[in-house]
């Protein structure tokens, strides 16, 4: 499981080191790809074919929305292995996607990694505590989860 808030930067190669506590996560692999709120999601292999799998079957392509969707996620989507540092090279096209310049936070979201520019984050940060109540009261509208 992914949790907690990382503060990184990029090295000069336009690499970013994982957090340690989850290498064994990310032993076999990952993809990195274009997260909705330009963001960018990292999976581990595994969760990746979940997640292609579920949208190859539940999208009707037909859709423009669905076919937008599809676009987001793969043409953008990535693989890399990381090195014995923990680091995975982030392509100029999502760098750019994502604002990143040389600072990133990197988010645990349970099942993925986000990583975040340093600005975008903070502002996501300052919405999200700023309105809790509104959130949850959203959420409880759309959800079953009872915790």
């Amino acid at each position: 499981m992914f949790v907690g808030r990382y503060e990184h930067t990029l090295d000069e190669k336009k690499r970013v080191a994982l957090p340690a506590r989850f290498r064994n996560l990310v032993e076999h692999g990952v993809v990195i790809t274009r997260g909705p709120d330009h963001c960018l999601w990292i999976l581990p292999r595994d969760k990746w074919e979940q997640i292609a799998a579920k949208l190859d079957s539940a999208i009707n392509l037909a859709g423009k929305d669905s076919r937008l969707l599809t676009r987001l996620f793969f043409s953008g989507a990535v693989d890399e292995m990381p090195d014995n540092q923990r680091r995975v090279r982030i392509p100029d096209y999502l760098l750019k996607y994502a604002g990143i310049d040389s600072d990133v936070i990197i988010v645990g979201m349970n099942s993925r990694l986000e990583i975040w520019s340093r600005e975008r984050w903070l502002e996501q940060e300052a919405y999200i505590e700023e309105h809790p109540e509104e959130i949850s009261e959203h959420f409880a509208s759309m959800a079953t989860l009872n915790i």
